[in-house]
């Protein structure tokens, strides 16, 4: 086809090249939460067996907090898959084995797959610092992030919303990240103060990031979404693996009962509301307060008519 140079052109997998917020080794951030409410699905993170060349799987040495040992197989990653359940299934018993195939499996045989965990996406803004510190540097810049987390996280977030209102209206102070960067664990701090709204000239700077950055669907960077039969493929493909490596016979996992269908994203009210009995792997944080005035931030309600005026 042609195309007019005049023409906006938009990459349907612009998503994926979208910057996430990482802190690296040392790093400090200062960030605001742009979006009301996160982005959630429920995702399965798929890990197939790694063997040796007699068949046998192959063994890593974990440590646990009172340095105890204990040994895994290692594994090889195969991605994270949204999961098929219906929603008000999973919001109510965190598995739903009648709709989705990898949930049939983990009932079935739980070490070779894991139960679905939620996970959770939003839009931020994320301060120019001076080094070291959590400092706004001069001049005032921002660029916008997905901020991508799971339920632990959730829940810290939640409990300085339920203390200080909207997340809107409060700068986050984050970091540095604790062990491994690879599993971004960092305390989380309250500012002083919400930095992006503090005078008009750094809204009007904000606001143009936004308009021009935002990505109103990042759920995408949540996990995969795949047909039933091609989760089901996944998901055999992995138990057949793991039943080889430990001389399992059969259990290969078995078709669920119907086909899932399409369902809405969750609402994250309900899991605000839930009693968050959902397993996840620990996830350590701190939230303190930094002294100081509340400064002007506009109020929550005003902000998403902002966000509004601007097409989004």
């Amino acid at each position: 086809m042609k195309v007019p140079f005049g023409q906006e052109w938009k990459n349907p997998n612009s998503v994926f090249d979208f910057p996430k917020l990482k802190l690296e080794k040392d790093e400090k951030a200062r960030i605001v939460i742009i979006d009301e409410q996160p982005e959630c699905e429920y995702v399965h993170t798929l890990r197939k067996v790694i063997t040796d060349e007699r068949g046998k799987p192959l063994m890593e040495e974990k440590k646990r907090k009172d340095d105890s040992t204990y040994e895994v197989p290692q594994t090889e990653f195969k991605g994270q898959y949204i999961c098929l359940g219906e929603m008000e299934t999973l919001l109510n018993k965190n598995i739903d084995p009648d709709n989705c195939p990898a949930c049939k499996a983990a009932t079935e045989n739980s070490g070779a797959v894991a139960r679905p965990e939620p996970r959770f996406v939003l839009n931020v803004l994320k301060y120019n610092l001076k080094k070291g510190t959590t400092t706004v540097n001069t001049p005032f810049q921002v660029t916008l992030h997905a901020w991508v987390f799971t339920l632990n996280r959730f829940n810290t977030l939640k409990d300085i919303a339920n203390e200080h209102g909207s997340l809107q209206n409060v700068d986050l102070l984050l970091g540095p990240v604790e062990g491994p960067l690879m599993y971004q664990k960092f305390p989380v701090a309250l500012g002083s103060k919400c930095e992006a709204w503090s005078s008009e000239s750094r809204k009007e700077t904000a606001f143009a990031v936004i308009q021009n950055d935002r990505e109103e669907d990042l759920t995408p960077l949540l996990g995969r979404r795949v047909t039933f039969g091609e989760l089901q493929t996944v998901v055999y493909e992995i138990v057949s693996a793991y039943n080889e490596a430990f001389g399992i016979p059969g259990n290969l996992p078995a078709t669920p009962s119907k086909p899932a269908k399409e369902e809405p994203s969750i609402d994250v009210s309900a899991l605000l509301n839930s009693s968050g009995a959902v397993e996840e792997s620990s996830e350590d944080e701190d939230v303190s307060s930094e002294e100081g005035d509340d400064g002007s931030e506009p109020e929550a309600e005003d902000l998403n008519k902002l966000l509004a005026s601007l097409g989004q």
